[in-house]
């Protein structure tokens, strides 16, 4: 910007009154401003993030699934730790042979018990 004729090329004291009748220096102006342009781009940041609806069901699906996957690490556990108490109080009980069918017929009973509760959280 060119200053105007006849004035040197410095800043003038020149001093503005606001709506509240405070006087402003130019130097305070300008800072003004670029105060309220960082908040304006801080606000067009956060709008463009709420309309970025891809990166929105990106960030729902990474969700989801940390989801599942935490479930199916639980479930997991849950079964190995049922699997293992019925397979020492099979194996403990006097007198028995552990067969592979009652094996195999109680870890789908336990491993069936786990499913139909993890669902019905």
């Amino acid at each position: 910007m060119t200053p105007p004729s006849g004035s040197s090329g410095e800043r003038s004291t020149l001093q503005v009154r606001t709506l509240s009748n405070d006087a402003q220096t130019p130097e305070e102006i300008e800072a003004e401003i670029e105060v309220q342009r960082e908040q304006l781009a801080e606000t067009i940041d956060a709008l463009s993030a709420k309309l970025d609806v891809k990166s929105q069901a990106q960030a729902k699906v990474e969700g989801a699934k940390q989801t599942a996957q935490d479930k199916v690490a639980q479930v997991k556990q849950t079964v190995t730790h049922s699997a293992q108490s019925a397979q020492s109080t099979v194996g403990s009980a006097a007198g028995t042979v552990r067969r592979p069918e009652v094996v195999a017929f109680t870890l789908t009973v336990v491993l069936a018990t786990v499913v139909l509760w993890w669902r019905e959280r």
